[in-house]
């Protein structure tokens, strides 16, 4: 399990949800005030399962951030896609069930599979 603890706007914790249902993240809240007065911003607590903590790290590798940058953005860009309601892309979503799926299928998480992985989650 990889945990990350992540400064966000308390308004994407639905999007952190999705997320976490598809792939088997588990989250939960830190802080119970907002860090800022000024801003709704919540610390966050993301465990992730080993293997597609392996991918996402393979992604964030791939991408030139780190695994926290990466996070941050998908779960930003998850939050605007559900926010555009039911019948928008779901781009990340969608990234996440790969993953899911590919865990599933009984996909080995050696080295060279899941840098593959990484280099499709990034591409499409």
């Amino acid at each position: 399990m990889k945990s990350c603890r992540l400064l966000l706007d308390a308004d994407l914790r639905d999007a952190i949800e999705s997320m976490g249902a598809v792939i088997g993240m588990e989250t939960s809240v830190i802080d119970s005030q907002p860090v800022r007065r000024s801003a709704n911003l919540r610390l966050f607590q993301i465990d992730i399962p080993d293997v597609p903590a392996r991918v996402f790290e393979e992604t964030a590798k791939q991408a030139g951030v780190s695994l926290e940058t990466l996070l941050m953005d998908w779960i930003s860009q998850c939050g605007r896609e559900t926010s555009r309601g039911a019948g928008a892309p779901q781009r990340i979503l969608s990234r996440c069930r790969r993953i899911a799926d590919w865990c599933l299928l009984g996909y080995t998480d050696q080295a060279d599979e899941i840098a593959a992985l990484a280099t499709r989650l990034l591409r499409d």
